[in-house]
């Protein structure tokens, strides 16, 4: 800027020493002065130096003005090597273009873009680039510098760029810099290999779940076998007894008929898992007081669980909670969550039945202090054909299938069930139910259920304690 400076006095002081040479020797001229040889000296040399000053500042502006295009070449070749599209605009007018930005909106050559508005090449839409960010660009202010955008082409393209703009103040103009990569191919790969993650996650999913299904067919051939062989031991025993024996015969026919019941309850989980897989497990849901429903089936199992030297607890904050429900199901889940929780506790023990008030929906805890679940076990507890004991001399009988059922069941009638643990001080299960409004004028259903029907459900439930 200096030099520039210099070289305008310069030629301004050469200009001005032309001038007056020529208006003194105007002068001498107009009125035939003669001159002697000393002021024509004077005067050819006056006119040399201003002539020398002239030619110096020449090419003093010719130099700088070589440097400057040289700069201007450099950074054009910078711009044109790089990687990415640049292009400058002010208020959303298009003042500079490279070729890879021109490129990028299909044209062949950045002056076709040059000196019109962006909106000319893309659709600028506000719910995609943002009403904040296109207010910023078009009022210069700062911004958010790296972002991925997606915009539309005129053409109806869109394309995924990796946008980086920020404001560029000269003097009192203000301008943006948009430095941008086309992402769209990277995007598309990236989406291709999250599908590919996900089919194979997929595909190991099956994987195990064949496997388990495998282990689980291979224990259900062990769960089937032993009551099957147990049976038949009993009645070949039974046909070889005399009756002085009758007394040891009801033990054995009391062993029979709990493996009867084995087979039973094995056989009646394996239909309904099957109907609920094929969608035709149907639930007829009246409307029942849910407190009333759980403290009987509880009450039920009262003895046969003291007789095993458990302690057992009913409570409630709550004497009615009406929840449409299917009370055969009802009836299931809870006995099936008690007699895990039977299976699970030691002698001596304790088994907590509780019910809470939860306003919209009614809450039903079956807690226990036995053995736990491991932390590592807990998510996989509900998995169909899942068993946490994979011991081949396991501790407690099982198919792998009943907790999975329960949690059907459950969520069929619209609720949800969940577990808290800690290995070794005992176990949490959690179901909560939606509550009917009973305003709506339903008509409220009796439990009716026979003595001799409850004992049929309890020794199918408990059939394998």
């Amino acid at each position: 800027m200096k030099l520039h400076k210099i070289g305008q006095i310069q030629f301004i002081v050469s200009s001005l020493i032309n001038c007056l040479v020529i208006l003194v020797g105007l002068i001498f001229y107009l009125y035939k002065i003669n001159l002697n040889n000393t002021i024509v000296i004077v005067i050819v040399i006056s006119l040399l130096f201003s002539n020398i000053l002239a030619l110096l500042t020449i090419v003093k502006s010719k130099s700088k003005i070589n440097k400057t295009m040289d700069r201007l070449e450099m950074l054009e070749a910078i711009i044109e090597a790089a990687p990415n599209a640049v292009f400058v605009h002010k208020k959303l007018n298009y003042i500079y273009s490279d070729s890879k930005a021109a490129e990028l909106l299909g044209l062949k050559n950045p002056s076709e873009i040059v000196g019109k508005p962006v909106d000319d090449f893309v659709k600028l839409n506000t719910e995609i680039i943002g009403e904040d960010r296109m207010e910023a660009a078009r009022e210069q202010r700062e911004f958010e510098p790296l972002v991925e955008e997606m915009i539309i082409m005129k053409n109806g393209e869109v394309v995924q760029l990796e946008m980086f703009s920020t404001p560029i103040k000269i003097k009192d103009s203000v301008m943006v810099l948009v430095i941008c990569k086309n992402i769209t191919e990277k995007k598309r790969i990236l989406e291709l290999e999250k599908k590919i993650d996900e089919e194979e996650k997929k595909l190991r999913e099956k994987i195990e779940y064949d496997k388990l299904k495998d282990e689980f067919f291979s224990n259900l051939s062990h769960e089937l076998r032993t009551p099957l062989t147990i049976i038949l031991g009993t009645i070949q025993l039974l046909e070889n007894s005399s009756e002085s024996q009758v007394h040891r015969q009801a033990n054995r026919y009391k062993i029979l008929k709990q493996n009867g019941y084995r087979l039973l309850r094995l056989v009646n989980n394996l239909l309904d898992i099957t109907k609920i897989d094929a969608g035709y497990f149907d639930l007829n849901m009246d409307e029942y007081n849910i407190v009333s429903v759980v403290e009987d089936i509880t009450s039920s199992v009262v003895e046969y669980i003291e007789n095993k030297g458990l302690y057992i607890e009913f409570d409630t904050e709550v004497e009615e909670k009406i929840v449409s429900c299917h009370l055969d199901s009802i009836d299931r889940i809870i006995l099936n969550l008690l007699s895990n929780a039977v299976k699970f506790t030691p002698k001596g023990g304790s088994i907590f039945v509780y019910i809470f008030d939860e306003v919209d929906n009614v809450k039903i805890v079956i807690k226990d202090t036995g053995i736990g679940i491991k932390e590592e076990n807990i998510d996989l507890i509900f998995d169909r054909f899942r068993q946490v004991d994979k011991s081949f001399s396991r501790t407690h009988e099982g198919s792998g299938i009943g907790l999975s059922i329960v949690k059907s069941l459950v969520e069929m009638q619209g609720g949800t069930i969940s577990l808290s643990s800690e290995y070794g001080k005992g176990s949490e299960f959690i179901i909560e139910l939606p509550v009917e409004d009973v305003s709506t004028g339903g008509s409220l259903n009796t439990i009716m259920e026979k003595e001799d029907y409850i004992k049929e459900k309890i020794n199918i439930e408990f059939s394998d304690i």
